[in-house]
């Protein structure tokens, strides 16, 4: 609030929530956002502004971290670890003590003093860049948010979704076991089961009136079976199962889990 400290980074699993509290913060202190999600393919305009042809004519266009820079406001940089390492090395200037930048047209911005910055990242997941440490010592606070517990997971899923907390709870419960099996048998380069996709279909659960199972075929199966040329049909678990690989094994504890003995086992 008194803006000493107007960096920081929030780091850990992902679905933990760490956007959300930076989103949260900027609303607590009344502020404007603008939120970037890192990826190879952003370099220095996309952060601070180019030339664009506009209605015949050549003008500058200024980058989301600029306007922040420029009229105040928090810049959010989600997963912030996906961007070269050139790129993390422009915001040098914006993050020392200057707190100022160049621009492509001459332009010397000086941050405005309700001008902050905060970023994200999941760390160690492929495809995630090292981040040097001349950029983590710009950054005045340095959070680790740890993996979410089997309850909060719960309570988020029956808040955001209305499913039964039973169910909720058994969801939760499994979250860690999908993800070893996609260590062992599938690509945690492409896969990944988090909260986000337990939301999914907790929500999917509901509007098919309760059928956990069908729910699971197009949001946690999906995840998983894009790669897999034996899967044929994702509107058969039976099918799904008789094939190997994480979306079958995943799939086979699904049943397992929520195929009650009193169903009829053609469901």
């Amino acid at each position: 609030k008194r803006g000493k400290t107007w960096s920081c980074l929030y780091y850990g699993p992902s679905g933990t929530g760490k956007t959300t509290k930076l989103l949260c913060i900027a609303g607590a202190l009344g502020l404007p956002s603008l939120k970037m999600v890192g990826s190879r393919a952003i370099d220095e305009s996309s952060l601070f502004g180019k030339y664009v042809l506009r209605n015949g004519e050549t003008v500058f266009e200024y980058g989301p971290l600029s306007l922040m820079m420029k009229y105040g406001g928090m810049f959010i940089f989600d997963e912030i670890n996906m961007v070269d390492s050139d790129i993390i090395s422009s915001l040098n200037d914006v993050l020392d003590g200057t707190k100022q930048k160049i621009l492509d047209n001459g332009e010397i911005i000086t941050a405005h003093p309700l001008f902050r910055f905060g970023e994200s990242m999941n760390i160690g997941y492929a495809g995630t860049n090292e981040m040097n440490l001349s950029h983590k010592s710009r950054i005045q606070n340095k959070i680790k948010i740890s993996q979410l517990s089997i309850e909060k997971m719960t309570q988020i899923i029956v808040k955001e979704t209305g499913l039964d907390e039973k169910y909720a709870n058994q969801m939760a419960e499994m979250l860690e076991g999908f993800n070893e099996i996609i260590l062992n048998e599938g690509n945690e380069t492409t896969q990944r089961i988090d909260l986000r996709t337990l939301l999914n279909w907790a929500n999917k659960t509901v509007d098919l009136e309760g059928d956990i199972i069908r729910a699971s075929l197009v949001t946690i199966i999906s995840e998983l079976a894009e790669e897999d040329d034996e899967i044929l049909n994702l509107e058969d678990p039976r099918q799904i199962m008789a094939t190997n690989g994480a979306a079958s094994t995943v799939m086979r504890q699904i049943v397992s889990t929520f195929l009650t003995e009193d169903k009829d086992a053609n469901t």
